[in-house]
């Protein structure tokens, strides 16, 4: 299964942008118990012009309310590579506190060369841990020495060590090593073969035996369409010779979207085939990834049964090249996420007039208010609004603010 989840982490990766530029605003998160509850939410906070999140607000719903869980405060360079992030957990009586802290060096090349990991041992940073990178002149990544903290000495002493070897731009093995009695000690190795398309089409597990490697104990065989979109993977157990089949992933793509990720599991009673899980996935008409939903299969029923489902809200980048001329003009918009209306309430009353717009994510105005002079509070409805993310605007010629607003 750990292939099954790698697998799908990077075809996601591939396939959330269209090719307008968007940022993830949120991430809502439902479970079933049974019924379909919002449970969890994430929410993203770039900088003007900024082209990666600079703040990760966790929160989960408690009762009534919205807590907030722990947040991710990022920083990043001039070439948009991340430099710092460091990690709060919410208390509600003392506020944020830190918990950790990721930093990362770069070559002159831009590829990461140390990647440290502090917790917080008040009143300061403890190193705990640390990566050290080494490259080949292709820009390959060749070893990744992995040392953490020894409680008793204090110091951070090598731990793990992963080598790769190329043909080209092409991996062709990593072995993983662990450190022990002050040399290296091979552990595991996977060993990859590609078709012309540079495509990996077998991947093989193999252990160390004292003074060579084994033969494999597991393979991975893919294989893919004639669009050289990935069909399935499949994990087969034993030796040469001697392979039994393990579990089975099969995909889906829809006008080159990754639509299903089917997993099964070998019956060797049957013998056949099992259905596991799967994850459906869809898209807004801009490709990005709105919504996947996983579901478990109930071989009593033989059915599919949901048990999370995860739904996106993106927007497009050029929503944050607004300026805004003034401080912030009100003091509350709620609720947000919203089923019928958002309400706004200003600092003060308003010294001049104001426009309320409100927009959708391709900038279609959906409706439009005028709000006098002396107001402290409006409300703007949209129950005759679809779900997805709005914008509202307000505009009284002099100052400016957006708010995005979700609709449930």
């Amino acid at each position: 299964m750990k292939t099954f989840i790698l697998v799908i982490a990077l075809l996601l990766g591939s396939n959330l942008n269209g090719q307008t530029v968007f940022r993830l605003d949120s991430l809502h998160q439902y479970s079933y118990m049974p019924d379909e509850t919002l449970n969890n939410r994430e929410l993203y906070t770039y900088d003007i012009g900024g082209h990666k999140e600079t703040n990760l607000l966790k929160l989960s719903f408690f009762v009534a309310t919205w807590d907030s869980i722990n947040q991710f405060n990022k920083n990043y360079n001039s070439n948009n590579d991340i430099t710092q992030s460091i990690s709060q957990a919410w208390d509600p009586v003392m506020g944020w506190l830190d918990t950790g802290r990721d930093t990362y060096t770069y070559t002159a090349s831009n590829n990461v060369d140390v990647h440290s990991n502090s917790i917080y041992a008040d009143p300061d940073w403890l190193l705990f841990s640390e990566n050290h990178f080494d490259y080949d002149g292709l820009g390959n990544e060749i070893e990744n020495i992995f040392k953490q903290l020894d409680f008793m000495t204090m110091m951070l002493e090598n731990s793990t060590r992963y080598t790769y070897g190329y043909t080209v731009m092409l991996r062709d093995y990593w072995i993983s090593q662990f450190w022990q009695a002050g040399m290296w000690e091979n552990d595991e190795k996977t060993d990859y073969t590609y078709n012309t398309n540079g495509d990996v089409i077998l991947q093989e597990d193999r252990t160390w035996q004292t003074v060579d490697w084994s033969d494999p104990f597991k393979q991975l065989i893919s294989t893919y369409d004639t669009n050289d979109q990935l069909e399935e993977i499949l994990e087969q157990l034993g030796s040469p010779g001697n392979w039994v089949n393990s579990f089975l992933s099969l995909f889906t793509f829809t006008s080159g979207n990754l639509t299903e990720i089917l997993s099964q599991e070998w019956n060797s009673g049957t013998p056949g085939w099992d259905n596991l899980g799967r994850i459906l996935f869809t898209y807004d008409v801009d490709n990005n990834a709105t919504e996947q939903i996983f579901q478990s299969w109930e071989p009593i029923g033989m059915v599919w049964e949901n048990f999370l489902r995860i739904v996106n809200f993106w927007f497009p980048e050029d929503t944050l090249s607004v300026t805004f001329l003034s401080e912030d003009i009100t003091t509350h918009m709620y609720p947000n996420p919203t089923s019928d209306y958002i309400n706004i309430d200003f600092k003060n009353e308003t010294s001049t007039g104001f426009r309320a717009m409100l927009y959708d994510i391709n900038g279609k105005q959906i409706n439009q208010m005028h709000l006098a002079k002396g107001i402290r509070t409006f409300k703007m409805p949209l129950h005759n609004t679809n779900s997805g993310m709005y914008f509202l605007h307000l505009n009284n010629g002099a100052i400016k603010q957006v708010y995005k607003i979700i609709k449930e």
